[in-house]
């Protein structure tokens, strides 16, 4: 079994921000597809679990991104399993530009079954994907939000039909566009985004809204959503970079 899959990626125009840089849920989409990609050439893949009424839910990701990547760039992304146990199975990436490494993530998933409505532990499931090393990367379990700096209601938002995905749920990708959409170096074009840290607590459903709470602590960028019954959705910690 081929432990690491590899897919070459070119970033497209669309992808990249005022400032050209390629956005952060561009760069998660290039990593799960990558993961798709994987999954198929081993199995199951995602369409066999879609079948079996499973699917892997994103529970939280860390990525660290050490240097821009524009339109135009050709890119090799890595990907591969590792530390599954209980209900979390471990899966990284890395992503080189001309052999040198600009990014990496190492995230951890659970597989949900839909008929079933509950979180499969690994030791239940027979799914082997191989396995290599977790990156060292910090991925803590819940964001550790500041003391001395309260969060503050920076606004709402409503899923809608370009967030939702097959699970009927808003996409894990799109909570990075939403975030950098209250950082203002970001939104103004000045700065990237070059550590993002999103933990995942509950879905967000089409045409359902959050409320999004915010701060800022030595250049930390930390968020919160909350749902409408008064429950954490995600939480997220950002770091920025100036060229």
């Amino acid at each position: 079994m081929k432990t690491r899959w590899t897919e070459k990626h070119k970033i497209y125009a669309h992808d990249t921000d005022k400032a050209g840089y390629a956005r952060v849920s561009s760069l998660m989409r290039y990593m799960q597809e990558t993961a798709f990609c994987h999954m198929a050439a081993v199995r199951p893949s995602a369409p066999e679990l879609r079948a079996q009424r499973r699917a892997f839910i994103l529970t939280r990701i860390g990525i660290s991104i050490y240097a821009p990547l524009r339109h135009g760039d050709e890119i090799e992304l890595s990907t591969w399993a590792s530390d599954n146990s209980g209900v979390s199975y471990g899966r990284c990436f890395s992503v080189k530009r001309n052999g040198r490494t600009v990014a990496e993530a190492a995230s951890i998933w659970a597989l949900y079954d839909f008929r079933a409505k509950k979180i499969l532990r690994v030791n239940d499931v027979r799914i082997d994907y191989g396995y290599d090393d977790m990156l060292d990367l910090d991925l803590p379990r819940r964001i550790t939000f500041p003391e001395d700096v309260p969060l503050t209601l920076r606004g709402e938002y409503t899923a809608g039909y370009a967030d939702t995905d097959v699970n009927c749920h808003m996409n894990n990708t799109a909570y990075a566009d939403l975030f950098c959409n209250y950082i203002p170096e970001i939104k103004n074009g000045i700065a990237r985004a070059s550590s993002v840290h999103i933990c995942y607590m509950r879905e967000l459903h089409e045409d359902n809204t959050v409320k999004i709470y915010g701060c800022c602590s030595d250049d930390i960028y930390y968020f919160r959503t909350v749902l409408s019954d008064g429950k954490t959705n995600a939480e997220a910690k950002i770091i920025t970079e100036t060229e």
